[in-house]
C-alpha cells in the first residue's frame, strides 16, 4: 500500500511539472509573437521614415497609426555631427518595443559667436 501511495505522488508531480512547463512555454511564445510583430511595424515604420527623410521632411516627431498598434518617432540632434532617432512601437496588446539608431547630418550648423 506505501508504495502505490509513493508511485501516485510521484506521477502527479511528474504531471504537475509538465502542466507548469506547458503553461511557460506557451507564455514564451506568445511572448515572442508580440515582440515580433511590434519588430515588423518598426520596420514598416522605419522604411516610411526613411521615404519621408529623403522627400526632405523636417518633421522631428511624428505617429504611425496601423490596426495592431502605433508606432512613434522622434528625431534628436545629439552633441557631435549626428542625429538620433528613437522609434517606438506600441501594440494594442500592451507591448512596446524600441529601436534607436544614428544617421549623420550633411551639413552641421556652424555657431555664430
Amino acid at each position: 500500500m506505501p508504495y502505490i501511495l509513493v508511485l501516485c505522488f510521484v506521477f502527479s508531480a511528474l504531471v504537475a511539472t509538465q502542466a507548469l512547463l506547458f503553461l511557460t512555454e506557451k507564455q514564451m511564445v506568445t511572448s515572442y509573437q508580440h515582440y515580433m510583430q511590434a519588430s515588423l511595424l518598426i520596420e514598416k515604420s522605419k522604411k516610411e521614415w526613411w521615404r519621408q527623410f529623403e522627400r526632405g521632411d523636417d518633421k522631428r516627431a511624428g505617429t504611425y497609426h496601423y490596426d495592431s498598434g502605433t508606432v512613434s518617432y522622434t528625431q534628436k540632434a545629439t552633441n557631435s555631427d549626428y542625429d538620433e532617432v528613437v522609434i517606438i512601437a506600441k501594440l494594442n496588446t500592451d507591448t512596446v518595443v524600441n529601436h534607436r539608431f544614428f544617421i549623420k547630418r550633411l551639413y552641421v550648423e556652424e555657431e555664430v559667436e
